[in-house]
């Protein structure tokens, strides 16, 4: 089995709060920073209330980053990088989980008169402390957030008070502090300005830690397409499966008039009688094939990677028996509830190997994304829960599962690590490494408001930070990069990315049904 060198993602980016401090790191993931500037600071000096948006200071449920997360060196790092770097404000900071909470701090603060304005900064996706901050005050408002912690959320509030038109809210996201150091300058305007010089100048502070056009190079890929009219015509009569969660009526009528796809809801008993047929050495064959073809395997036991395999055998004798192409799943829940005996991960990645669709979450807008575009390009989609980086115009694309075929079922396989499933640490998914250069497609289908999103781009790299999902494919987006922010809160959080530039061809599908479409950059 292949060695893979990792680095420690953490580590670094404490580094880099400690480096903007003048501080160093004493001690792996502890840091020991200076307050003498903090100590040293006018009384007089306005204040920012800086609101942590977590539920536990130590995780201790299965969320982004991971279950048993500390937060606590991130939070003190920050304020000791506000209050040393920042000279002319003074930070203070609240660690908030509830929305009656938030009210209450609020309620105290105009009560004082002391707090000048608040930035949030959203360290996991469970909560929306946001939305409270926002209802509650007219003080200026910036919002950023922890990486890989609270994305969810914030790429959907975002979105919303962009929406709104609200013009006390600003907002930056960055995998590097030392960019939201530079927009929490903004507040330094607190001095003698107004909360519109705030705003303002955190909005250009944004647009100017944003390159304004895409620097990457695509290689050359070529890619032979169907119509619009021959992937409606293959995709009439074929069947997705639904475990366990039940599909409104509504959005059934519309995916079999629009797509002529029929949707079978099967039960987690179903899925789990087909687990206890499969025979126990085909399952450990397979696992043992996984396993050396992985580069590394961290964490996972042969028997949960068994357990992986039986899974995978079980969701392909169902596919073979309702006759079907593709396969969504609750998996979370089925995991989390003991129905499941196993995450779907490998498999996943196994049937899409293979030209079968599986699909987390029992999402299935992103399913009929997957299958709609899956038959136009003849590729194998990725679906993933996207993170956001102003500063080199790129998008994270991150998730547990992944092909390894992303250039086609007859293309190279990528390479591969097997590790534990990231919100729990419990299980077995996938880390692929993708190709770099290769231009992609990312889309999501919203079949109840007839929507379609659109953004390209340019595979730059891949992550190894190890909060969050595992496979983490970085691309540099096409277009202008603000726009990006728009849409979040109409598609939420997931989207399907394709290897190969076909936007154009995308939305003349979607306009050949009748959807409108949305580009996102």
């Amino acid at each position: 089995m292949k060695k893979t060198k990792h680095c420690n993602e953490r580590r670094k980016f404490l580094c880099n709060f400690c480096t903007l401090s003048g501080t160093a790191i004493v001690a792996p993931q502890l840091i020991s920073c200076s307050n003498a500037n903090v100590n040293n600071k006018n009384n007089n000096l306005p204040k920012v209330k800086v609101i942590f948006a977590l539920l536990n200071d130590v995780q201790n449920h299965p969320d982004w980053p991971n279950v048993g997360y500390d937060m606590r060196p991130e939070m003190k790092a920050v304020m000791d990088a506000l209050n040393s770097n920042i000279l002319d404000v003074e930070f203070l900071s609240e660690k908030v989980s509830y929305a009656n909470q938030m009210k209450e701090i609020i309620t105290e603060d105009n009560a004082k008169g002391n707090i000048k304005a608040y930035l949030v900064m959203q360290m996991n996706t469970g909560i929306s402390i946001i939305d409270t901050v926002v209802e509650s005050t007219e003080k200026p408002i910036l919002y950023t957030l922890m990486p890989y912690g609270g994305d969810g959320v914030w790429v959907q509030r975002v979105a919303k008070y962009i929406r709104a038109g609200n013009k006390n809210f600003e907002f930056m996201p960055a995998i590097d502090f030392k960019y939201i150091l530079k927009f929490a300058g903004a507040f330094s305007k607190l001095n003698g300005g107004n909360t519109e010089d705030v705003i303002k100048a955190a909005h250009d502070i944004r647009i100017q830690l944003t390159p304004a056009t895409c620097r990457a190079k695509k290689r050359e890929d070529k890619l032979t397409l169907l119509s619009p009219e021959e992937t409606l015509k293959q995709i009439s009569g074929m069947r997705i499966l639904s475990v366990q969660n039940p599909i409104q009526e509504d959005y059934s009528k519309k995916a079999k008039d629009t797509f002529g796809v029929d949707i079978i809801v099967v039960s987690m008993d179903e899925i789990n009688a087909e687990t206890g047929k499969i025979n126990i050495e085909m399952a450990r064959q397979l696992a043992e094939t996984w396993k050396k073809g992985a580069d590394s395997i961290k964490d996972v036991t042969d028997d949960t990677i068994v357990e992986s395999a039986r899974l995978y055998y079980a969701m392909k004798g169902l596919l073979s028996k309702h006759n079907a192409k593709a396969i969504t799943i609750n998996c979370l829940e089925g995991v989390y509830s003991k129905k499941l005996c196993a995450y779907p991960c490998l498999g996943f990645m196994q049937l899409q190997d293979e030209g079968l669709l599986g699909i987390c979450e029992n999402d299935m807008d992103s399913t009929l994304t997957m299958l709609v575009f899956n038959i136009m390009s003849g590729r194998m989609g990725y679906v993933s829960d996207p993170v956001l980086d102003a500063p080199t115009r790129s998008i994270i694309y991150t998730h547990c599962v992944s092909t390894r075929k992303l250039l086609g079922q007859n293309g190279p396989s990528v390479p591969y690590e097997i590790m534990t499933h990231s919100e729990d640490r419990n299980g077995a998914s996938v880390r692929a490494i993708a190709p770099i250069g290769y231009p992609v497609t990312t889309l999501k289908l919203n079949v109840t408001r007839g929507i379609m999103s659109i953004h390209t781009g340019t595979v730059t790299g891949n992550s190894r930070d190890d909060r969050a999902c595992r496979t983490k494919i970085i691309a540099e987006v096409d277009g202008d990069y603000e726009k990006i922010y728009n849409q979040w809160d109409q598609f939420i959080w997931h989207r399907i990315t394709f290897f190969g530039d076909f936007g154009k061809d995308a939305a003349a599908f979607a306009e050949k049904i009748g959807y409108e479409v949305r580009w996102e950059c």
